[in-house]
């Protein structure tokens, strides 16, 4: 129904359109409601069929229009007759096409474009002008071409006008163009011809309104709408054709405006456009510098217009998704139904020719031409630089041949172009390469313009302008470099343009050239350096390079530049031709490895499992991707070296000319058997400061060198020796592919490691570019050509003009090599620690640098930091054996023998700094002891100077003098260099004198911590070395006359240096420094003279004052205010003290004389430690003579603390350290008072103490009635027993009473006297002792029976019984009254058993005889039988004697008084009464002889009853009894000893050694005596009797006790023996490693947690020993041995035991809570005395002294009664007598 209404409706408006009667304008309604209603076909039949008609509606309106042009008409009518112009040129194409109105339109035409009309009027006529000039096509006429040539106003098309002069200009100077016109109606060109459209006939149809404002025409803006409206006319056109004609239609329409655009205005608007120009022959001579002109500036607007209006087709950012529009799959020809979109046509149309192609790259080329002089220039540029890089990049423009149909699937649609029309990628990355070098030739630094920037705050400037586009383009020169690949003519083209850039820009003292230096100087490194692993560079392209570079070498961005250069390629050489990576090396791995364990000493173990499985299979899946170029077997058949082998091993770290040599291939066999032997072609030659700037240009030999990728190589040794390595490649940074990123990261270091899949190929023959095969990427052979050019790319840098830059590359050389070293240490590492691999055969070129080095020394004093760098670079390789040419060696002491001499203090501290102190003596160098006078003549300059610097490390000037200083007399250098200028050789017999001076200087007034304790520490290494090479002279040297004998003795004395007297003295002075450190250092070195203590006694008042002057330290240091750094070295004093006194002579000790006083040194000692322990408050000694010599030269103070001790202790409590110390100086007394004169002790050194307890021999007793011989066990049975008490004798004394049967046998056979014995068992803090007493009877008649067994005896008759008892009983017959005098025998008679006398002493007698008939015996010439001076007095003494035997006669006199009354009442004494006589029970018989003992030693008196107590006997005593036992009495330390062989760097092969080299087991010998660890006695270590071998080295002192841990001596023949081996040695905190591999032992080879202080030992090959000592960072400062030392093989051992000696105590010492062996005894007795002490009665107590167990006593009371009646009687009538 609506549809036949809709019918019927438009018949009637066409019936109505027909209508004459009807005006125009009521017809133009009619007709635009038709097309409103009908769809567009029937439209176009409408217009057709009534095309006469329509076109009159036209006609007439707009005439209409022209008359009424005056008047304001409507602007419907305007739109009206637009519109229906529209409707008939889209509609009816067909009748325009052939010509139809053609002049009627013309005409029309023309009125609609003159210049008066409205500006929108304007551009609507252009819109349907170039829709009829697209329907006419090449069929118009002239004067239609004319009308377009007149379309854009104000610009002419002739190009037959000139410019402007060169001159500055304004903006304003664009409308002063010639091309523009002044006014709508003429133009300012003086033309022969007039336009049409211009003509005077036609006026303005639609003038503009009175609010536009009228101003000159500007071409930009035609430019602009003909543009746009070119594309938008484009497909509007309605033919009746078929879709494929119609749309071939549509773009040939476009193709005829696009080159009738191109044939008028292009050479108008773009003048410079140069046509020759071809993508397809890409013009790529170099650009030339251009600068900003007036000219130019007027052409270029129209450019910009015309370069947007291009990068809106061409840009992929503009045209999103085109591709998609179109299905891959099917072509244009099969989808009639797909139309194209007008800016496909536009770009169809574009990339439909070679011309038009063309036009777009000379466009795109006029772009980078602009002067940025305003920003629609600035974005042009931009824009166009964006493009290309799409191009390039991300999506290519469909012309390149690069992605085709098969390469890229989503560009299949590109196919329909012609392939005439392809071009290579490789162009257009060339012409982008050449065409963008112009936005860096133009200078832009003079121009005064202003640009606002995004944000209000700022403006910019066209150089700043100019500065971001150059880093935008070098930042897509960078992209190009590392994700494109580049042909060789690519990659020569942008290494050209790259020169031209930095040499234009650079060598010009402009702006841009200090904004872009560093971005230039790094994308040219970079392009080079890639380039080289791609394509084959010229050489002479390399001359350029090279000269460029040297030119610029006076800028800091090139240095800069360089060095990250230098450190890329370090880690390139070091991962392709070393197999490492710098950024994680195996001693790096292996550390943080260990870190992580002891972090993760309490995680998951299978997490971490785990963890490793997973990265495992990570690793053989990465090394899967990689292709095998030789199969394993014959690379493990050439991988092999042979140590010994000749030339193909004849290189060094130093040899620096390493020969490329080429690579062995087996004809015979088909797989792959060549393997790397060597890739650098590196030579000092090549560094010599001599030659020109190409030195570097050595063409490569014309052999054939073969070299295998790096993948595939390290492949093969990762299944040889390195099962679980890991090689990761981490990506680098680029730059941004977003037009929106226009700034570039200056500090971007692009990574040459990153390799893209693409750009790494390797071809069958396996050599690389550079060395003239064709795979491309990094292999070995490379990266050791491009480090090399590369270092040597600046020239030779001695010749560079600045001092700053000098020392810059100097200190950068330095890194550089230092890099270089850690690459050689980690070269060979096992990193499963199961096997030593194979030494490494190729080593880096470390020495290479050298030359310049010493170019560097001859320069002035204006590069002194340079020479600085120079020196420390030199140094450095000479202490670390990379200097071993015998040249380099001789240049190297000549300059360093002038710098040694030399005025300038920086250079002479800076080689002895760098020589590492004494690691120059152990490097061997051919000639250096030449230098030791110049190196002892510049440490005494630098020590002794005024001028103080904190930071020097003084301390390893010191350490190498030192070393010097304790040098054998063997070894010094007989001729050296006079330090002097000249090369003079002198003698230098009293070297060792003058670096004794220096060393004894430092001792006393060295400023810092450190130093002054270096040198305290060898000043105690020099005297324990004088006093060993002591010489024997005549005691009395006056003359004599020589009497004839037959025997003539010479008696000879020692002579020591005299100078030790001295040296001690310094000593001595320093023990009483507050500074704890250097203190601790001084007595550190006393306690190693320890070992000479003969020998100093031997040196006049050398051992007093040594006596003297510890007492005075002890004084100085015990404070009320104590810190816990103190309390050790405290109690070292005392422990020093006393290990003194016991070493000397005692003669020295007991000497009266000794001190100037009545006092001898013993007493003084025992008073000084006696002090501590009593009071604890300061005291004053009166020492007369204690004077130290020079001591007013002596410093106190000290400067720099760089020790810091109190950052290694922890605070105590102050009483706590009070108690320590007093219990510290109390066990040195008791020490001294038990074992002085008596150490070793008839067992040996190995034990102090007794091993016997309460229950050895306890079975040989009977048991009370309680107990059974059945059910005898220790713990539980041992103190019920009658025969056995416990006593607390003091509060830190513990006493055991037993009386045990006395059974004689073997050599005691028939020698007891009495069937009892009395074991007298004391415990304190000198641990345990054990005493044997019993009754000494005399020799029994013949007729007198005596049965011990029962107790019973039998006398021959009544009248001798009080006679025989009383002779039984006392051992001499006594005589009433005073002790009577004794006789003596003759020295010659022998006092034997049968010629006993009463009057005589037999002991006496026995010594007398001894001496006189052994006199070798008598110990310094004083007889046997002589007391010693009593401690007493000799007054004291002799009231005591006469006490004694008062008393003892006494008590005689009452038993004989006893017996008499005895006898009168019964006649004879039976074996009951003689077993009563003081026993009033039975249970008091099996203790009677222990009580006398007790009674006899003083315990029973009134006064001693305070401190003694009675101690609690249970199990529980007796197990904590076992405790105190268990306690050691002496300090003990366990130290490892391990052996490392030659080529021994895992743990298996060093746990495997059974045994050592000669030295080495000499040196084992040495630190100590063997022990059998079956019989040993002392302290194990924790090594149990059996099963860690047979023996094991012992030392020992009164006060210390020390067990190696050998490794050879442990067995190692099972797993589980290696296993007990490893946990003995890994649980010890000082390692001693006896190492005579090649290179450094290291801590990770036996990982452990201990292993706090590390000692290696390394021969030399002179003798000597480098003592290596490592400690952890929490260990305190040690000593005598000091980081590195050089000792001989004398002093070998000694030093080496005492450093770990004092290691173990330093460690000990900062671990807080630490107890030392007499806290842990001095804790346990006291817990004893606490737990077990009984509070009684002196009945109760008296009464358990007479019977142990009262229990079994049957009237307790009674006994204990009657005793204490005797005892109370007994001491009245003693008192009584003694009154008397």
């Amino acid at each position: 129904m609506f549809a036949s209404k809709k019918s019927s409706d438009v018949k009637k408006y066409v019936l109505k359109l027909q209508d004459y009667k009807k005006d125009c304008t009521s017809k133009l309604r009619y007709l635009k409601i038709i097309t409103d209603v009908v769809l567009e076909e029937e439209a176009k039949s409408i217009f057709e069929t009534n095309y006469s008609h329509i076109y009159y509606i036209f006609h007439e309106t707009i005439y209409s229009l022209e008359s009424t042009s005056k008047q304001k008409a409507p602007k419907e009518e305007f739109d009206g007759s637009l519109w229906l112009l529209g409707k008939l040129l889209t509609l009816l194409p067909e009748l325009f096409a052939r010509g139809w109105q053609c002049h009627s339109l013309s005409q029309i035409m023309i009125r609609i474009l003159h210049p008066g009309n409205s500006y929108r009027f304007k551009k609507e006529g252009i819109r349907y002008f170039l829709i009829w000039y697209q329907i006419l096509g090449p069929n118009a006429p002239s004067y239609v071409h004319d009308i377009y040539a007149d379309l854009i106003p104000g610009l002419i098309t002739t190009n037959d006008f000139r410019g402007p002069s060169e001159e500055e200009f304004n903006s304003s100077d664009i409308l002063d163009h010639p091309n523009m016109k002044s006014h709508p109606g003429m133009s300012v060109f003086i033309d022969s011809f007039s336009h049409p459209i211009q003509s005077i006939e036609v006026a303005a149809i639609v003038p503009p309104n009175s609010n536009e404002k009228i101003v000159p025409p500007d071409p930009r803006d035609g430019l602009e709408v003909l543009l746009y409206y070119m594309v938008q006319t484009v497909g509007v056109i309605k033919w009746r054709d078929s879709d494929v004609i119609c749309s071939q239609r549509h773009w040939r329409g476009f193709m005829f405006l696009f080159d009738k655009f191109k044939s008028v205005y292009l050479l108008v608007v773009c003048p410079n456009y140069d046509s020759t120009n071809s993508i397809y022959k890409p013009n790529l001579s170099l650009p030339n510098p251009r600068t900003v002109s007036k000219h130019n500036e007027l052409i270029a607007s129209c450019i910009v217009v015309l370069v947007n209006w291009l990068s809106r087709f061409t840009y992929d950012k503009f045209i999103q998704g085109w591709f998609e529009l179109i299905q891959d799959d099917i072509s244009f020809e099969k989808n009639p139904n797909l139309g194209y979109t007008q800016n496909l046509i536009v770009r169809d149309t574009l990339y439909s020719s070679v011309k038009n192609i063309d036009f777009i790259h000379e466009l795109y080329r006029q772009a980078f031409l602009f002067s940025f002089t305003n920003k629609q220039q600035i974005e042009a540029i931009r824009t166009t630089i964006s493009v290309y890089r799409d191009w390039m990049i991300t999506t290519p423009p469909p012309f390149v041949t690069e992605y085709s149909d098969e390469n890229n699937s989503k560009h299949k649609r590109n196919h329909h172009i012609d392939k005439t029309l392809k071009c290579d990628k490789q162009n257009i990355l060339q012409v982008f390469i050449t065409y963008s070098a112009n936005v860096f030739l133009i200078n832009t630094s003079n121009l005064n313009i202003t640009f606002s920037s995004k944000t209000r705050d700022s403006k910019s400037r066209p150089i700043d302008e100019q500065t971001d586009v150059c880093k935008k383009v070098l930042n897509v020169y960078r992209t190009l470099v590392m994700n494109v690949k580049m042909t060789a003519d690519t990659w020569q083209q942008l290494l050209l343009i790259l020169l031209k850039i930095t040499s234009t820009v650079l060598y010009q003292k402009n702006n841009l050239g200090g904004r872009l230096a560093q971005p230039i100087f790094q994308t040219l490194i970079v392009t080079w350096i890639r380039a080289h692993t791609n394509v084959a560079i010229q050489n002479q392209l390399w001359e350029q390079f090279l000269n460029v570079l040297v030119n610029l070498t006076q800028r800091n961005e090139l240095i800069i530049e360089w060095d990250k250069t230098m450190q890329t390629l370090t880690r390139v050489l070091c991962r392709y031709v070393y197999s490492l990576n710098l950024l994680e090396l195996p001693l790096d791995k292996l550390a943080e490895n260990k870190g992580k364990r002891r972090r993760a000493w309490y995680g998951n173990s299978s997490r971490v499992q785990d963890n490793l499985d997973k990265k495992s299979k990570q690793v053989d899946k990465n090394f899967q991707n990689v292709k095998m170029e030789c199969n394993s077997q014959s690379f493990k058949q050439n991988s092999k070296c042979n140590l010994n082998a000749g030339p193909n091993l004849a290189r060094s770290c130093s040899d620096s000319k390493i020969l490329i040599k080429s690579l062995s291939k087996d004809k015979n066999e088909n797989t792959c058997s060549e393997h790397f032997r060597d890739a650098l072609n590196l030579s000092l030659d090549d560094l010599n400061f001599a030659v020109g700037n190409n030195f570097f240009l050595q063409k490569q030999p014309a052999y054939k060198r073969k070299a295998i990728s790096l993948d595939s190589l390290f492949q093969q040794k990762e299944k040889i020796n390195y099962n679980n390595r890991r090689c990761s490649r981490s990506p680098s940074p680029t730059a941004s592919s977003g037009i929106d990123n226009v700034s570039v990261k200056d500090n971007l270091v692009v990574d040459p490691l990153d390799l893209q899949d693409g750009n790494h190929h390797i071809n069958s023959d396996n050599r690389s570019i550079i060395s003239g095969g064709t795979s491309t990427g990094w292999l070995p052979d490379v990266a050791a050509i491009m480090w090399k050019r590369m270092l040597g790319s600046l020239g030779n840098v001695n010749q560079i003009n600045k001092s700053e830059l000098h020392y810059q590359i100097f200190r950068y050389l330095v890194d550089m090599t230092n890099n270089l070293i850690k690459i050689k240490i980690n070269l060979g590492i096992t990193h499963d620690n199961i096997n030593t691999p194979y030494l490494a055969e190729l080593t880096p070129p470390i020495g290479i640098v050298a030359p310049w080095c010493y170019g560097a020394l001859m320069l002035d004093s204006s590069y002194k930091k340079g020479k600085i760098a120079a020196i420390q670079l030199l140094c450095t390789l000479a202490t670390n054996k990379y200097m071993k040419a015998k040249d380099d060696i001789t240049i190297f002491i000549n300059f360093l023998h002038f710098i040694l001499i030399g005025e300038d203090r920086d250079l002479m501290f800076t080689a002895l700094s760098y020589l590492c102190g004494s690691k120059i003596l152990s490097m061997l160098l051919p000639g250096h002891t030449l230098l030791l006078l110049d190196i002892v003549h510049a440490s005494t300059i630098l020590l002794t100077s005024s001028d103080f610097k904190e930071g020097m490390q003084r301390s390893d000037v010191i350490s190498l003098l030192g070393c010097l200083l304790c040098y054998p007399s063997d070894r010094y250098p007989k001729p050296v260099l006079q330090p002097s200028p000249g090369f003079d050789l002198m003698e230098c017999p009293d070297m060792q004198d003058h670096i004794l001076n220096i060393v004894l200087r430092c001792a006393r007034r060295e400023p810092t911590a450190r130093g002054r304790c270096v040198s305290l520490s060898f000043l105690g290494q020099w005297i324990l070395h004088a006093l060993t090479q002591t010489f024997i002279v005549p005691k009395d040297t006056r003359f004599k006359q020589n009497i004839p004998s037959n025997f003539k003795e010479t008696k000879l004395v020692p002579q020591y240096h005299p100078r030790i007297t001295e040296c001690m003295h310094v000593l001595l002075r320093s023990l009483q420094m507050k500074h704890s450190a250097v203190s601790g250092a001084a007595l550190e070195s006393l306690r190693l003279c320890l070992e000479k203590s003969k020998e100093i006694s031997e040196i006049d008042n050398l051992a007093q004052t040594f006596i003297m002057s510890i007492c005075r330290a002890i004084e100085i240091h015990q404070s009320k205010h104590l810190k816990l750094v103190k309390k050790s070295f405290l109690i070292s004093l005392c422990i020093c003290l006393g290990e003194f006194c016991m070493r000397i002579p005692e003669v020295l000790l007991v000497d009266n004389n000794c001190i100037g006083s009545n006092e001898n040194l013993f007493k003084m000692v025992i008073s000084v430690l006696l002090n501590i322990y009593a009071t604890n408050q300061t005291f004053k000694m009166d020492i007369e003579n204690l004077t130290f010599l020079d001591n007013e030269d002596f410093e106190p103070k000290i400067v720099v603390d760089d020790i810091n001790e109190n950052n290694f202790f922890a605070q105590e409590d102050i009483t706590n350290l009070k108690s320590v110390i007093r219990c510290g100086a109390q066990t040195v007394a008791k020490h001294l008072i038990s074992y002085l004169s008596q150490f070793p002790i008839g067992i040996g050194a190995s034990r102090l103490n007794s091993v016997v307890d309460e229950s050895d021999d306890i079975t040989n007793c009977p048991p009370t009635e309680n107990s059974s011989f059945v059910e005898l066990d220790e713990s539980k049975n041992t103190f019920n027993f009658n025969n056995i008490q416990c006593l607390m004798l003091d509060k830190h004394l513990l006493g055991s009473f037993m009386e045990l049967e006395l059974y004689s046998s073997g050599l005691t056979a028939g020698l007891s006297t009495s069937p009892k014995q009395v074991r007298f068992l004391l415990r304190d803090l000198n641990g345990k002792s054990c005493w044997d007493a019993s009754y000494l009877f005399k020799e029994f008649n013949s007729n007198k029976i005596v049965t011990f067994d029962h107790f019973f005896y039998e006398y021959s008759s009544k009248t001798q019984n009080q006679a025989n008892i009383l002779d039984s009983i006392l051992p001499i017959k006594l005589v009433k009254g005073m002790r009577q005098t004794l006789r003596q025998r003759l020295p010659n008679e022998l006092p034997t058993y049968n010629k006993m006398e009463i009057d005589c002493d037999q002991l006496n007698d026995i010594l007398q005889y001894i001496g006189n008939s052994s006199p070798e015996c008598l110990p310094n010439q004083i007889l046997l039988n002589s007391p010693s001076p009593s401690p007493l007095g000799s007054y004291l003494e002799a009231n005591t004697i006469s006490i004694i035997i008062n008393q003892k006669a006494n008590e005689t006199d009452n038993l004989i008084q006893y017996f008499n009354g005895k006898q009168n009442e019964h006649g004879m004494l039976n074996k009951k009464e003689f077993l009563g006589l003081h026993n009033s029970s039975s249970g008091s018989l099996h203790f009677q002889t222990s009580r006398s003992l007790f009674n006899h030693m003083g315990l029973s008196s009134w006064e001693r009853r305070v401190q003694i107590n009675m101690l609690t006997k249970n199990e529980k005593l007796y197990r904590d009894l076992r405790n105190v036992d268990l306690q050691k009495c002496r300090e003990t330390h366990k130290i490892a000893v391990i052996f490392v062989g030659f080529g021994q760097e895992d743990k298996n092969s060093i746990l495997q050694n059974s045994s050592g080299s000669a030295n080495f087991e000499n040196f084992v010998a040495a630190i100590g005596w063997e022990v059998e660890l079956e019989t040993h006695m002392g302290f194990f270590g924790g090594l149990p009797k059996q099963g860690c071998g047979h023996t094991a080295p012992y030392y020992a002192t009164p006060f210390l006790e020390v067990i190696y841990h050998v490794a050879t001596r442990m067995p190692s023949n099972t797993q589980e023996a290696v296993l007990t081996k490893t946990r003995h040695l890994g649980n010890d905190e000082v390692f001693i490693v006896w190492s005579e591999h090649c290179r450094d032992y290291r801590r990770d080879i036996l990982p452990t947690e201990f292993c706090d202080v590390l000692i290696c030992i390394y021969p030399l090959k002179n003798g000597m020993f480098r003592v290596v000592v490592d400690k952890k960072p929490e260990v305190p400062w040690f000593g005598p041995l000091y980081q590195e030392n050089i000792v001989g093989g004398a002093m070998l051992s000694i030093l080496v035991r005492e450093t770990a000696i004092n290691a173990g105590r330093a460690k000990r010492s900062s671990l807080p809570f630490y107890q030392q062996f007499y806290e842990e005894v001095f804790r346990s007795v006291d817990t004893v005395g606490m737990r077990y002490k009984e509070a009684t009665i002196y009945e109760d107590f008296i009464s358990r002294i007479f019977n142990p167990n009262t229990s079994n006593c049957k009237d307790s009371t009674n006994c204990v009664s009657h005793l204490a009646a005797a005892l109370i009687d007994t001491s009245m009538k003693l008192n009584s007598k003694v009154a008397e």
